[in-house]
């Protein structure tokens, strides 16, 4: 899945990406609150200013950032 097509399927209500490939997508700027990422592939993928705030997501090892940020619910 490309860039695009997650940001139109996220802008059209859905929430749930479970293991989606999304290698090198470039994702700046993105607000992506409460997304389901959970085994994704987000390997060389641009998350610059990229914001989350999520229900269920892991981290892969490396995700470079940059200016980004996520923000993991409390509990």
């Amino acid at each position: 899945m490309d860039a695009e097509e997650l940001l139109q399927r996220y802008a059209a209500g859905e929430r749930d990406f479970p293991g989606v490939r999304l290698r090198g997508v470039f994702l700046d700027r993105a607000e992506l609150r409460e997304i389901n990422l959970t085994r994704d592939d987000l390997s060389g993928s641009d998350l610059s200013g990229a914001s989350f705030q999520v229900s269920n997501f892991r981290l892969p090892e490396y995700i470079p950032l940059g200016g980004g940020r996520i923000i993991l619910p409390d509990g």
